[in-house]
This record gives structure tokens, C-alpha cells and sequence, in this order.
């Protein structure tokens, strides 16, 4: 637990104490003070405070990840300050609590968190969810204005076997290649059209039209 408000710390120990099934491991008011024994301890759940000495929620968050990449991080903030809240999300917070209410609800956030669940208020989610949409429609605009991808005459002959279902060592027979040389063309394919798999380059030439159905 890290806050630079002892009055705060102290209260939220008391309610987390008071279940069986929580050990407070330790309590700290210094974000640098966490990271330097987090490895070691390895908590299941670690409570910041929005603003304390030392890297900020957002950073501190990120880099309790990094260190123990299972541990849960939960994030005390009042409603006002959304960009933070939403940049502590962003950075691995599964949960995010109004300072007002911490006490009353430590236990089963820290349950929840344990868990595997996450904790946040609808407004948070809604500030996620626009953000990642925000993310998309940028990918997408990008996407757009890449300059459309030029594929070679065997580029096209090769998605259009595959496309009508043929294998791999059935395209090499068919256009008389070796399967190695079939597997690079195809690798070549998938980075041009920026796509991951083989599957994902002929679904996306059939539907640009890349390519003359065989």
C-alpha cells in the first residue's frame, strides 16, 4: 500500500485488516520506496494513492507491472481527476476507487482484484473504451493512407489457389515452385498486406479485389 496521506493509509489498513483471508505486507509513502522491495515481497494487490512522492500513479503503475507482472494495482482517485484515473488504466490499474469510499469497500476490491476481476466506476469505463476507439480510428486512418500494396504476378497466382482452397504443397505442384519457395512468397504477401497470418492476406485480397478469382 503506497499514499503520502498516513491518516488515509491507516484507515484503509485497519478495514483490510480486518479480514482473515488479507495481510497488509507493508505500507510505504514513497513511490520509489514500493519499487525498490516490490520484487521481493510480490503482493497479490498493491493500493496507490493518485499523487505521492516520487513517480506519479500512472508511471508507478506501469512499473509495478513490469517488476511482478501478476500483481494487481488498484488506484485511489477522486472523480475530478479523470485523465489520471484513465492514464493509470492505460498503464495496467485494474482498479480504480474514490478515495471517500476506499475504507468501506478495501476488502472486497481486494478480493475482486485477487481474483482476477477488475474494479472501476462506469465512468472510467466509458473514458476506456473511448480511448481505445480513439486508438483504432487513427489506426485506421493510417491505414488508409498507406499507398495501396503492390503484389507481383506470383504474389496473385499463389492467393488465388489458396483462396479456391488449395494447400501450400498443392499451390507448389499446381505453379510448379518449391514449397519453400511458396512459403516466403507467402510471408512476403502477409507483410505487404500488413496482415498476421495467411489467412487473414487472402481473406483481405479477396475482399480489395487484389487478385482475379481462379
Amino acid at each position: 500500500m503506497c499514499d503520502d496521506v498516513a491518516h488515509w493509509r491507516r484507515l484503509l489498513t485497519v478495514a483490510l485488516e480486518a479480514s482473515p483471508s488479507i495481510e497488509v505486507m507493508a505500507e510505504f509513502d514513497d513511490g520509489d520506496a514500493v519499487l525498490a522491495q516490490i520484487s521481493e515481497s510480490a503482493p497479490d494487490v498493491v493500493w496507490l494513492g493518485l499523487s505521492m512522492p516520487g513517480p506519479g500513479a500512472p508511471r508507478l503503475t506501469a512499473a509495478i507491472r513490469e517488476l511482478v507482472p501478476s500483481a494487481r494495482v488498484a488506484v485511489v482517485a477522486n472523480p475530478e481527476a479523470g485523465d489520471v484515473r484513465l492514464r493509470a488504466l492505460r498503464a495496467g490499474a485494474t482498479g480504480i476507487v474514490g478515495r471517500a469510499f476506499a475504507p468501506a469497500v478495501a476488502v472486497s476490491v481486494t478480493q475482486r482484484l485477487a481474483w482476477g476481476r477488475c474494479v472501476m466506476e462506469p465512468e472510467d469505463l466509458a473514458r476506456l473504451l473511448e480511448a481505445y476507439a480513439r486508438l483504432n480510428r487513427q489506426a485506421g486512418s493510417v491505414q488508409q493512407q498507406l499507398a495501396p500494396p503492390t503484389l507481383s504476378a506470383r504474389d496473385r497466382d499463389v492467393l488465388a489457389r489458396l483462396a479456391v482452397g488449395a494447400t501450400g504443397e498443392e499451390v507448389a505442384d499446381i505453379l510448379g515452385l518449391a514449397p519453400a519457395t511458396v512459403d516466403q512468397t507467402l510471408a512476403q504477401v502477409v507483410g505487404r498486406l500488413h496482415r498476421y497470418t495467411r489467412t487473414e492476406a487472402v481473406v483481405y485480397a479477396v475482399g480489395e479485389r487484389l487478385f482475379e478469382p481462379g
